[in-house]
């Protein structure tokens, strides 16, 4: 994937916030929306599609205690999670003390 293609992917509507939620380790659809309420599944779905296409999420099989399908950020992602880790501090000071961007 060119640097273009993949700097649009991640400006997509909802991609940072799903790659947000995921660093913190795999999760369920349910899960995730439970994370992101004001995503809808629809555009969940295909968000999700389009980041495991482009192998920045793996889905994966869980086993126990529930089995079940989920997803999670792929190993190329794991290199991001710096990167998403300093983004939510950033928005979440800048929430904090309700200044603007």
């Amino acid at each position: 994937m060119e640097r273009s293609d993949l700097l649009g992917l991640l400006g997509s509507r909802w991609a940072l916030h799903i790659l947000m939620a995921l660093a913190d380790g795999p999760m369920r659809f349910t899960d995730l929306r439970a994370a992101l309420p004001a995503i809808s599944a629809k555009v969940l779905t295909a968000r999700l599609r389009e980041l495991e296409a482009n192998a920045l999420v793996a889905r994966l099989q869980f086993r126990s205690p529930m089995p079940g399908q989920g997803y999670g950020l792929s190993a190329a992602a794991q290199d991001l999670r710096p990167a998403l880790d300093q983004i939510r501090r950033w928005t979440s000071a800048r929430a904090l003390t309700g200044a603007s961007c």
